[in-house]
């Protein structure tokens, strides 16, 4: 499989496969594959790409549909003198894992925020996770600030969960 994949920009045509990608991880159990959960990363991928500070890139292998994506977000920040990019989900399909697909979609990504004008970029990544484990990120440059904490306020409306 390696190198036998195109990252591009997503398009809503993709959210079946946007869809699989999540499905296919196990870690979320909302997204049970219904109606109702792909209508709902339906309605979030098209308000991605109706905003000009976000960037859904998808690495796609052909035959085979989609097989990762990369999420980010642009931030403007008063205290640096540019925006800094959030990376805010870049997952691979089990099985196109350690084939270069994360790094491509990671490559990407930075090229975005490059020409974006980005400062930086920033991301949180589970302690429990392989990617974490295996140092994906720090093995790519990346800095963990062991000084920040990360808080979560969750903004539930009636009848909605996480």
């Amino acid at each position: 499989m390696k190198d036998n994949y195109r990252v591009r920009p997503a398009q809503l045509a993709d959210a079946d496969g946007l869809c699989r990608i999540l499905e296919s991880l196990g870690w979320f159990p909302h997204l049970d594959g219904s109606s109702q959960s792909r209508a709902g990363i339906i309605r979030q991928i098209a308000l991605c790409l109706a905003d000009y500070g976000h960037c859904l890139l998808v690495a796609q292998q052909p035959g085979a549909g989609l097989v990762g994506y990369v999420s980010l977000h642009r931030n403007p920040s008063l205290f640096l003198a540019s925006p800094e990019v959030y990376l805010a989900e870049l997952f691979v399909r089990p099985e196109a894992r350690r084939h270069g697909v994360g790094t491509a979609l990671l490559e990407e990504a930075e090229h975005w925020a490059q020409r974006e004008g980005c400062s930086r970029m920033m991301l949180i990544n589970n302690r429990q996770r392989q990617s974490y484990l295996d140092e994906f990120y720090a093995k790519r440059g990346w800095h963990e600030r062991e000084d920040m904490a990360n808080f979560v306020l969750p903004l539930h409306r009636p009848g909605e969960s996480d």
